[in-house]
């Protein structure tokens, strides 16, 4: 493993290191190879070196690269220069887009709508493209409820932004506050600066006096409808069908899912090692526990139970066993141990991984004082 070095930028957290993991996994989401890199490394400079790494591996392993691997990304990884290096050496992939799709219009097909995990209706259409350069396959995916999601996101930004905007408006009524022309509007360039998407639609306007002191300051904001939530999914598997290319980009949202989990439950972030075997070998138990939660995801696939791994947890937290201590009049303790009844998604969890719903008779402990 590469030495973790420091990464300010990204977390703002210069007293911790970041660490970044690599996955190799199959079709259906398990995990065959993994590697750490240093966290301090943009994501979009290490693709070409973890391919090159897997390549070496796939020659030394059979079985590792018996098809054509399909790459699948997040919009962070991805770039011309990246997805160029992809098909010169022979991937295919799937990704978000990052390039605009003015030029795109939908195809003549219906738009096909699907539900996700949680039955969300999801409405998802092929575009053409105008660009005769480019032979990618590209579709927009709709959601209801990424839409709401974002709306809430815009809603607490905008609160932000106008406070910003309140604190250096109420500086210029104070004794000693910041009032002259410059300071004010570099104030507001940092505003404008750490708030930019918000920013877009307020019109600023300030009331500057002879001797260059700012004695007012308005603003307002444009209300326009708020664009609808899409994103682009880029492809260059051009005869797969949009659920299938769908499924193929779950891929990367499901094992981002169960390790946002797993980082809590196994104290995966933060760790306090000092020393990097230390820190591989913590992690390494992320690893083992993703494919033993995966294994159980694809069983319960199988039954037609498709919930995400905190919907899961959240069901099975259900079933525990209840301890009750009690104080006799002899000033004796009686400790009972008796499990709880599994309710009904709990049992249907058991019966679709075909596990035995033992029922262990109570146990009685009596703890007599000396």
């Amino acid at each position: 493993m590469k030495k973790p070095a420091r990464d300010a930028a990204r977390e703002k957290r210069s007293d911790a290191k970041r660490i970044s993991l690599a996955l190799l996994t199959d079709e259906k989401g398990f995990c065959c190879k993994s590697k750490f890199y240093a966290g301090n490394v943009s994501e979009e400079s290490t693709l070409c070196e973890i391919l090159s790494e897997f390549e070496t591996a796939s020659k030394q392993e059979k079985g590792l690269f018996d098809t054509r691997a399909v790459v699948v990304m997040d919009a962070g990884i991805v770039t011309e220069s990246n997805l160029q290096m992809l098909r010169e050496k022979g991937y295919d992939y799937v990704c978000i887009s990052r390039r605009g799709l003015k030029e795109c219009i939908p195809s003549e097909a219906s738009a096909v709508k699907i539900h996700d995990r949680r039955g969300n209706p999801i409405e998802i259409r092929a575009l053409k493209n105008s660009d005769t350069e480019q032979t990618d396959l590209y579709m927009y995916v709709k959601s209801a409820q990424k839409q709401a999601k974002q709306e809430s996101i815009n809603r607490k930004l905008t609160e932000r932004f106008e406070q910003y905007l309140e604190t250096i408006k109420a500086s210029l009524s104070k004794k000693h506050g910041v009032k002259q022309e410059d300071r004010v509007n570099r104030r507001i360039g940092r505003a404008i600066e750490k708030y930019p998407s918000i920013s877009k639609p307020y019109d600023i306007e300030l009331q500057v006096s002879d001797d260059k002191t700012v004695s007012a300051m308005t603003w307002k904001r444009n209300e326009k409808s708020a664009p609808e939530s899409l994103y682009f999914v880029r492809c260059s598997l051009k005869e797969l069908t949009e659920e299938t290319v769908w499924e193929i980009y779950n891929t990367i949202r499901e094992i981002e899912s169960t390790f946002r989990c797993l980082k809590t439950d196994l104290d995966v972030r933060p760790i306090f090692h000092q020393k990097d075997i230390n820190t591989q070998a913590h992690l390494f138990t992320g690893i083992l526990a993703y494919r033993l939660v995966h294994a159980i995801r694809e069983e319960l696939k199988k039954k037609g139970i498709r919930y995400d791994w905190r919907h899961i947890r959240n069901i099975m937290s259900s079933h525990t066993i209840i301890t009750t201590r009690m104080k006799l009049e002899n000033k004796d303790s009686l400790i009972i141990r008796q499990p709880s009844r599994a309710n009904q998604h709990a049992a249907q969890t058991y019966n679709a991984l075909q596990f035995k719903q033992s029922s262990p008779g109570m146990r009685k402990k009596f703890v007599v004082p000396h």
